[in-house]
C-alpha cells in the first residue's frame, strides 16, 4: 500500500467521480467540486498495485481556529476493516500538524453509527450537534 498526494484535477475528478456513491450525498456537479478542492483543500490517495482503493480529502487553511477539517474519506469495500481507513485519517492529521493545526473536525451523519465509531477508535470524540441529521466530532492533533 502506498499514500500519495493528489495534486492533479484530472486525478481528483477520476478519483471522487469513483467514491461518489460510497456517500449518502452524492455530489451533483463533479467538476465544480473537484475544482473547490483542487483549490483550497488536500486530497491524499491510497493505491494498491496502482490502484486507488481510498482517499481523504480534507482543508488544513484555518490559521486563526488552526482547525483542519476532514471533507470526506473513503476506502472501497473490498479493502474495509483492514486498518486503510485510519492509515489515511492519520495521514491527512499528519499534513494538518505539518501545517500548523492543531485539531481536526469533521461532519457525519447521526445515524451513521460505522462511521462514528470508526472515528471514536481512532480517538474523535462528539463537538456537538451540527444540524438535525449530523454532528461534529473533533480530536486534538
Amino acid at each position: 500500500m502506498q499514500i500519495k498526494i493528489i495534486k492533479d484535477l484530472k486525478d481528483i475528478i477520476f478519483i471522487i467521480n469513483k467514491f461518489n456513491s460510497e456517500f449518502e450525498s452524492v455530489i451533483d456537479n463533479l467538476e465544480e467540486y473537484a475544482k473547490k478542492i483542487y483549490d483550497n483543500a488536500n486530497v491524499i490517495g491510497l493505491f494498491y498495485k496502482n490502484n486507488i482503493i481510498g482517499f481523504s480529502t480534507f482543508y488544513c487553511n484555518n490559521e486563526k481556529e488552526k482547525v483542519a477539517y476532514i471533507s470526506r474519506i473513503a476506502v472501497l469495500d473490498e479493502y474495509r476493516s483492514k486498518g486503510y481507513g485510519s492509515e489515511l485519517l492519520s495521514k491527512s492529521e499528519q499534513i494538518s500538524k505539518d501545517n500548523g493545526m492543531n485539531q481536526m473536525r469533521l461532519e457525519v451523519y447521526k445515524d451513521n453509527t460505522k462511521a462514528i465509531d470508526f472515528y471514536k477508535k481512532n480517538g474523535y470524540s462528539y463537538e456537538g450537534r451540527c444540524s438535525e441529521k449530523s454532528i461534529y466530532m473533533i480530536k486534538k492533533i
